[in-house]
């Protein structure tokens, strides 16, 4: 029994190290691409069919079906598919099924590559007639492994069906396609067919909470990119940690997102700390050195949800001065709420302390690490190569320190917050990025007169109805009431100071 289990485990670990060896050959991208068997062509024998034809023409055919499996390969589409189609006269489904099916799936690969290329739904229309023939075909005889890939590449052109579309009854066509492979591909016997499917079912459940059903579909994204991560956890307890493959960091990626967008729908605490361990753990692979900008792309993320778990990008930008003063009073600030206790009964006040101490140092903690996060994407962005990344990273940051400086009582983190404000201002002008210029110089009103309670009071004052006035520029009563009205009060409370 124990023999039995020790060469499983090799089995397994030697499928894996040949999944993680292909995985690391790819490129990473934004929206990577499906690491699936699609590319797979086949080179069946004339041995394993029938000959019914006479000698001349089947030599002639299999000649035509290897140079349209020699052109396919070097790219040469049009030539490959003029090969195919010749060959296919001959290799009829009557006669010749699995050489059929196999030059229908073949097709079916090409027709994929062309429509990436050119964007056409004809493409796409003829890769779902030809892969629909060759299911037809290895489900009669019986291929299973054959039909398996012809499900999953059917799969994928649905998929990508939905992406050029945006319809999603596609996605929904791809799923079932998707689960049929599933039937036949176990992640005992086909560990890298059974991860790459499950990634691309979590894709397409991510894609769908876009469209309807937000959170049932977020959960299936989830479940079936944990099910994507199997494989590796399996790995982990033979060497210790998980396997540093692309593959592994981009579903972690994935599914950081996924807890970030559940957690505004329900359980924020928990989905927050469920986001950032799994974004941590995508930076276990994406280091600065190797993967500066997935690095600092996720770092960004790690600052926005914390800043998110402290109600600070609820909104575009910095709450209203009232808040902010309230952090700067030594006392604790207290709030009266009223509570029915029965019908007909009078109200009972109940008086809450809202900021304890216990909940101020998770509130500093909480501002610390997007702090920190902020400052490694920072290590990264830089204003000549990555402007719009490094000016909203400047500006997070600036928000960051903006109210640490209100909880901690620390002047040093106003400056920091206005010397972070500043930066952002190099890249948005007034000119290029109007919305932005006026976000920026409302915060930076807002640091201004906050610091101007504990030091130089009338020139950060005078600095904060500057900060206001040039958000003005861009906030009028026509285009932006609701920001007018807030920038204009708190500029009204600035001159009666």
């Amino acid at each position: 029994m124990i023999t039995e289990l020790l060469v499983s485990l090799i089995i397994l670990l030697a499928l894996f190290l040949v999944y993680v060896i292909i995985s690391r050959n790819k490129n990473m991208k934004e929206e990577k691409e499906d690491f699936s068997h699609e590319q797979r062509i086949t080179l069946p024998s004339l041995k394993d069919e029938i000959i019914k034809e006479k000698v001349q023409p089947t030599k002639q055919a299999q000649e035509w079906f290897e140079e349209g499996v020699k052109n396919q390969n070097e790219g040469n589409y049009d030539t490959a598919i003029n090969n195919y189609l010749k060959a296919i006269k001959v290799f009829t489904k009557k006669d010749y099924p699995y050489l059929f099916a196999t030059i229908q799936n073949n097709l079916g690969v090409i027709y994929r590559k062309l429509s990436h290329k050119t964007r056409s739904e004809i493409y796409l229309d003829d890769a779902i007639r030809v892969y629909e023939e060759s299911i037809e075909v290895y489900a009669r005889l019986g291929y299973l492994d054959e039909l398996a890939m012809a499900y999953n590449n059917l799969a994928l052109v649905y998929k990508e069906y939905g992406d050029l579309t945006g319809k999603k009854n596609f996605y929904y066509d791809a799923i079932q396609s998707f689960n049929e492979s599933l039937k036949l591909y176990k992640i005992e016997e086909y560990p890298t067919e059974y991860t790459s499917i499950h990634n691309n079912l979590g894709k397409i459940y991510q894609k769908l909470a876009k469209f309807e059903k937000e959170k049932e579909n977020i959960l299936k994204a989830i479940e079936s990119y944990e099910e994507a991560s199997k494989i590796f956890k399996i790995m982990s307890k033979f060497i210790g940690e998980m396997s540093a493959s692309e593959d592994y960091a981009h579903i972690q990626q994935n599914l950081g997102e996924l807890h970030s967008r559940l957690s505004k729908i329900e359980e924020k605490q928990k989905n927050i700390l469920k986001a950032v361990e799994h974004f941590k753990n995508a930076l276990k692979v994406y280091q600065m050195e190797e993967y500066p900008q997935e690095y600092a792309y996720i770092q960004n993320r790690i600052g926005e949800i914390f800043l998110f778990k402290e109600g600070i990008m609820e909104g575009k930008g910095l709450r209203d001065l009232i808040y902010y003063n309230r952090q700067m009073k030594k006392e604790k600030y207290k709030k009266k709420t009223g509570k029915k206790t029965g019908k007909g009964e009078k109200k009972e006040i109940v008086e809450e302390e809202i900021y304890g101490i216990e909940e101020e140092e998770i509130r500093k903690e909480n501002l610390s690490n997007a702090i920190k996060a902020y400052n490694s994407a920072l290590k990264v962005y830089n204003i000549d190569e990555n402007p719009i990344e490094y000016a909203v990273t400047q500006n997070n940051l600036g928000m960051a320190y903006c109210v640490l400086a209100g909880i901690t009582k620390e002047e040093r983190n106003f400056y920091k917050s206005i010397d972070a404000y500043k930066e952002a201002l190099k890249v948005y002008t007034l000119d290029t990025h109007p919305e932005e210029y006026a976000l920026t110089n409302n915060n930076l009103g807002i640091t201004y007169s906050l610091l101007s309670e504990i030091r130089d009071k009338e020139e950060n004052l005078l600095n904060a109805i500057d900060a206001y006035k040039e958000a003005l520029k861009v906030y009028t009563l026509d285009t932006h009431p609701e920001e007018y009205v807030s920038v204009n009060y708190n500029l009204g409370r600035l001159y009666r100071i």
